[in-house]
């Protein structure tokens, strides 16, 4: 029998070609996808209140399918995938004919969601969705939202869908218990991939030498990673004669909250240039020359749906200390990560100190060689075949 063709949706990586984030996460998507089963990418043209197709090149520009795409800056990819997006189709896909729409990320976007929300009305089944969190609802401090109604045409989408996808168990469970309120698990987890960059041979497996004394944060600045607190416990260890250096990687979100932490973390790496530095923006190869570097990484969040950084690392062999809430981690086996038992200074700084003892740490690093960790290639086959299922997975 022949598979069905699946319609994947993805409006916002076409707006927004970004390479991190949620953006990211589809953008693997449709490159992992498995080449024996169908699929269009489409996006949702408001205009027509309809989805059409994007045409090949936006699709190869997207994918990264050439290398050389992969060097070109985010405002150039944009310019080349909007030339791409004018020149595709301008018809409505068919939706007389039975369709399956896959939907793998987060909108707000009112329009598109009563499109969604009408459509699942006639058929709960109609369309399916990739799950990443419910934070901005659940917790809307760390976000700095003050009003939630921009936020709720979405939910009101999931509410009505009955094919439902989640990145780690923590969503599902967040998803039964706080939004629907039932308590009864639905749906299904699909892990994210881990090997993002041993994939294409940016980065190598990675293994233990004692002059490691790099630890590695990896992610924005967005008030909830808590990189204000790894500065101050780095300042202190390195006061106190610790030969340990940190580098944080990401860019700073505009709320408040990351705001002053970001003023913490440039005014400790201004004071210690040498041991302590925030980056704001690198590339693939930067980051994992950084990570050839990197006794460890450090992820420590105040809430995530997964989160990436620290189970890349540990997909090449380097382990984590984590912190908070961090499903990509937490929700596998206690072996090749640290987890604190609060998000502090002094948890943070014992923590660095038990891992710098250079017989606990190549420890550690074996345990983490010896994971079994999920792929890309995986996730993409996970979900074509979810997709192509039994009804009774949805």
């Amino acid at each position: 029998m022949q598979p069905t063709t699946i319609l994947m949706d993805v409006t916002e990586l076409a707006a927004f070609p970004s390479r991190t984030g949620i953006q990211r996460v589809v953008r693997a998507g449709l490159r992992y996808w498995p080449a024996n089963y169908p699929v269009l990418p489409c996006r949702f043209d408001a205009g027509l209140n309809a989805l059409v197709s994007l045409p090949p090149r936006a699709v190869a520009l997207l994918t990264e399918a050439d290398p050389s795409i992969r060097t070109l800056s985010a405002n150039a990819l944009k310019l080349q995938l909007n030339e791409a997006l004018r020149s595709g189709p301008a018809e409505p896909i068919d939706m007389n004919q039975p369709v399956r729409i896959f939907v793998p990320e987060l909108f707000f976007d009112a329009t598109r969601a009563s499109f969604y929300h009408k459509l699942l009305m006639q058929d709960p089944q109609a369309a399916a969705f990739l799950v990443y969190d419910f934070i901005p609802w659940l917790q809307p401090d760390l976000f700095q939202v003050d009003r939630t109604h921009l936020l709720m045409p979405y939910l009101r989408v999931l509410l009505a869908a009955r094919r439902l996808a989640f990145i780690s168990k923590a969503t599902q469970v967040a998803f039964a218990r706080r939004i629907r309120r039932h308590g009864q698990l639905e749906g299904v987890v699909l892990p994210l991939g881990a090997d993002a960059l041993l994939i294409d041979g940016i980065l190598q497996r990675q293994s233990f030498h004692q002059d490691r004394q790099l630890f590695v944060a990896l992610g924005s600045i967005d008030g909830r990673k808590n990189q204000d607190l790894m500065a101050l416990a780095f300042a202190r260890l390195r006061a106190a004669g610790a030969s340990v250096c940190l580098t944080i990687v990401g860019g700073v979100f505009e709320n408040r909250r990351a705001q002053h932490q970001a003023a913490i973390v440039k005014g400790i790496a201004a004071a210690d240039p040498d041991g302590i530095r925030h980056i704001s923006q690198a590339s693939d190869a930067e980051v994992a020359s950084l990570l050839a570097e990197a006794r460890a990484t450090l992820y420590l969040s105040d809430a995530e749906g997964y989160g990436l950084p620290p189970i890349e690392g540990l997909a090449a062999g380097i382990p984590a200390i984590v912190g908070g809430e961090v499903p990509s981690v937490t929700e596998l086996p206690p072996r090749g990560w640290v987890s604190l038992p609060a998000l502090s200074v002094e948890a943070l700084v014992e923590a660095v100190e038990e891992l710098s003892d250079d017989s606990k740490a190549e420890a550690l690093w074996a345990e983490a060689a010896a994971l079994d960790l999920p792929t890309w290639h995986g996730f993409g086959t996970a979900v074509a075949e979810w997709l192509q299922g039994a009804a009774s997975l949805y």
